[in-house]
């Protein structure tokens, strides 16, 4: 017997976020004042309850609300992996209080609304849940991308964000709406079900969809393609990360991003893993991953502000993540789920470095603001090298097993030419990196950057550069993980 009551205990962990964000926004209006650190602390016990309340769920492979979301380990896992983000990030931002004092408690409510936004969105099993996740997640995003209103950067990010947001949100709504007026139903099962009837009333030919469906799917992954600032939809990246607050750009960097891709992994596997070996889709997902990964390697090259660099650095990790998703085997999805854990390590870790850069008050966003820091602070110029070694995938750092696993399924599959270029990739992308290290350790000190060491800021970088360096004497208990969780997914059918 359905039970409504049943499928709101399951959603516990959302729902602590929304009602929690909701009690934080009436108990700042009426504070008086250090309610950022208050509103911060009390947003992450709510996430470790939440985490708590994933682990001890023992749903498996369960629809809930007629089928709007799907509960299963790899949606367990990744919403595990966003909240520890979102933990990481409420701890640095605790740390602003006195510093940024355009950063009120407002922010941490948002980020925690579109955190329950893409908590949502990685268990949605239908088109409408799926458009009302992408809502939620993203509106918040667009107010913190403008939240600095002293600088015109900051509001100009957070108009563009807006504008481009919008226009693929439009998008997805286009592409669903022609796959609900074709099929009749809006649950992602309705591509399979479509195939399956057709195929047994011999309408299909075996290597063609109808024109409207195929139209559809495309605006669709258009759609997610743009929120995941995947090339060629990556234009508004750079901009938005530049002149965003820096707490703002790592969260853009960490957690939206990596929702979106989980995402996109569970769609193109369960139910449009047939489209993918049938109808040539997976082609489309391989250009979509080189373009990204040489138009983020390029880009990079030329930019003198850390935050753009990254912002294209970003462009090309999810090129290598697609990798993985192309492969659409337990091998690929596999190495796609450890890459998305160590991306976020590699990720959070150097932005906890780069919010440590201050000079006359103010962040530092210049790389040759970076000459000659290892001299002045040789642990945080370490601990820099080590994350951006990392990012370019050098051994025996996890970065580098990272794109390990995604090359040896790709290769696995015999897309030999796609391995090749992802490794021309990388190599291109190395240079960038390297750039960082020689600056900080080769080049005179000209305008020395003045260090900001609270303590929460020493201990995720330092957390992030142990992990980084460690990773390699013991890789099993994460592979084995994302194994157990992608045979889940890959054996779930509606």
């Amino acid at each position: 017997m359905y039970s409504i009551w049943y499928d709101l205990s399951v959603i516990v962990p959302e729902l602590n976020l929304i009602f929690g964000a909701l009690l934080f926004l009436l108990f700042g209006a009426f504070a008086k004042k250090n309610t950022l650190k208050y509103v911060c602390y009390g947003a992450i016990v709510l996430m470790i309850a939440s985490i708590y309340h994933v682990c001890a769920n023992t749903v498996k492979d369960t629809m809930l609300f007629n089928g709007m979301l799907l509960v299963n380990e790899y949606t367990s896992l990744i919403k595990i992996l966003l909240l520890i983000a979102a933990i990481a990030i409420f701890f640095m931002q605790a740390s602003l209080e006195k510093t940024d004092q355009y950063i009120s408690f407002e922010m941490p409510v948002l980020m925690m609304l579109s955190t329950a936004g893409m908590m949502f969105l990685v268990s949605s099993k239908n088109f409408l849940s799926l458009y009302l996740s992408l809502e939620l997640m993203s509106l918040p995003l667009y107010i913190m991308a403008a939240f600095n209103r002293n600088n015109e950067f900051s509001a100009e990010a957070g108009l563009k964000y807006f504008v481009l947001g919008a226009l693929s949100s439009g998008l997805y709504l286009f592409g669903a709406s022609l796959l609900y007026g074709f099929t009749g139903t809006g649950g992602f099962e309705a591509i399979t079900h479509y195939r399956y009837n057709a195929a047994a009333m011999g309408v299909e030919s075996g290597n063609m969809l109808p024109v409207i469906i195929l139209t559809g799917i495309i605006f669709i992954v258009v759609s997610i393609c743009f929120k995941v600032s995947a090339a060629p939809f990556h234009m508004w990246t750079p901009d938005v990360y530049q002149g965003s607050p820096t707490i703002v750009t790592a969260f853009f960097a960490a957690l939206p991003k990596v929702a979106m891709l989980a995402l996109f992994a569970r769609i193109l596997s369960d139910p449009y893993n047939l489209l993918l070996g049938l109808y040539k889709f997976d082609q489309i997902i391989i250009f979509v991953s080189i373009a990204s990964m040489f138009i983020g390697s390029f880009g990079a090259i030329m930019q003198k502000s850390i935050k753009r660099m990254l912002a294209y650095s970003s462009i090309a990790h999810v090129g290598f993540a697609l990798i993985g998703i192309a492969a659409n085997q337990v091998e690929g999805l596999r190495g796609f789920v450890v890459y998305i854990i160590i991306y976020l390590a590699m990720t959070l870790g150097i932005f906890a470095c780069i919010l440590m850069l201050r000079k006359d008050d103010e962040y530092k966003d210049n790389i040759s603001d970076l000459s000659g820091i290892a001299k002045k602070y040789p642990y945080l110029a370490f601990a820099i090298a080590v994350l951006m070694f990392s990012l370019a995938g050098i051994p025996p750092l996890a970065g580098f097993f990272a794109k390990f696993h995604v090359l040896f399924a790709a290769i696995k599959e015999g897309m030999y030419v796609y391995s090749v270029a992802a490794v021309i990739a990388s190599v291109i992308s190395a240079f960038y990196y390297l750039r960082i290290v020689k600056i900080m350790y080769f080049d005179e000190t000209k305008n020395s950057v003045q260090g900001f060491f609270p303590l929460t800021l020493k201990v995720i970088g330092a957390l992030a550069v142990v992990f980084n360096l460690l990773y390699f004497i013991s890789p099993a208990p994460i592979v084995i993980i994302a194994e157990e969780v992608v045979k889940v997914l890959l054996d779930w059918r509606p």
